[in-house]
């Protein structure tokens, strides 16, 4: 299954934009060949051991680890927002012509005129995720290549699921919860907002239509009750006042199920 989440594009669109170095990189009339060996080690470090295809650049480049977002990102200063949207297409022909990459999707937000390339290169059940675009962050046009380890679970996240509901019920939440387990798919990192009551997980699978329906029966089984009308399932607490929805979705596009988990 080469599919990535459909709702992490939008998240990370806007950390992406404020990464990257302060300072202006200047050009350098000899091109390498290849990346350093300091550059290298930490691709490997962070890939998996998967060096990701090079690109010759006329300027400085620099590989960095933002531990933040957990992302090792290549990055150059251009001269022009073009300049740097050049780059990026030249890195697509390189991926489209590099054994074992593929093309996952194409992100474009025209308010801020810019274009994600998403690839990904399979390594066992795990894969580089790498997004390549041109952008301009505060009048500094750069080229960037962000790249991320994805690691696949077929493992229902129990611990977190109840970890969720110990912290994000509401004290005065007076019946059981029993949250049904999902499986039969590829697990990727499921977003949590425990601040807002929040926990999304979608499992991505070529049946995610079967899984959908035998989700919507498990629910059922846990005396979830059935909004037809608004398409959800919920579990209403009169002590707290409190409700626990659950959205089962569907996603053709990824081939997947997505589930949200909100305490409102």
């Amino acid at each position: 299954m080469n599919k990535i989440k459909s709702l992490s594009i939008c998240i990370l669109t806007s950390l992406m934009i404020l990464t990257g170095c302060n300072n202006k990189n200047g050009s350098d009339s000899s091109l390498p060949t290849d990346w350093t060996d300091e550059q290298k080690e930490l691709l490997k470090e962070h890939l998996n051991n998967v060096v990701i295809p090079y690109i010759s650049i006329n300027g400085e480049v620099t590989v960095t680890y933002y531990e933040e977002y957990d992302c090792v990102s290549v990055e150059s200063y251009t001269s022009t927002l073009d300049e740097a949207k050049t780059y990026a297409t030249q890195y697509v022909d390189i991926l489209n012509n590099s054994d074992g990459y593929y093309f996952i999707e194409q992100y474009e937000d025209e308010e801020t005129d810019l274009t994600i390339y998403s690839y990904g290169f399979d390594v066992g059940v795990d894969y580089v995720y790498l997004d390549v675009y041109g952008v301009d962050y505060d009048n500094n046009p750069y080229f960037c290549i962000d790249c991320y380890y994805v690691t696949r679970d077929s493992s229902w996240p129990t611990d977190l699921v109840n970890n969720y509901i110990s912290i994000c019920k509401p004290i005065d939440w007076s019946l059981a919860i029993n949250i049904p387990a999902l499986t039969g798919g590829d697990i990727y990192e499921p977003i949590e907002y425990f601040d807002y009551g929040i926990l999304f997980i979608e499992v991505f699978s070529d049946n995610y239509e079967t899984l959908s329906s035998q989700y919507d029966e498990a629910l059922k089984n846990a005396s979830f009750v059935y909004d037809e009308e608004n398409d959800f399932y919920y579990l209403e607490d009169s002590t707290s006042e409190t409700i626990l929805y659950i959205y089962n979705e569907i996603n053709s596009e990824n081939s997947s199920v997505s589930l949200t988990f909100l305490f409102a």
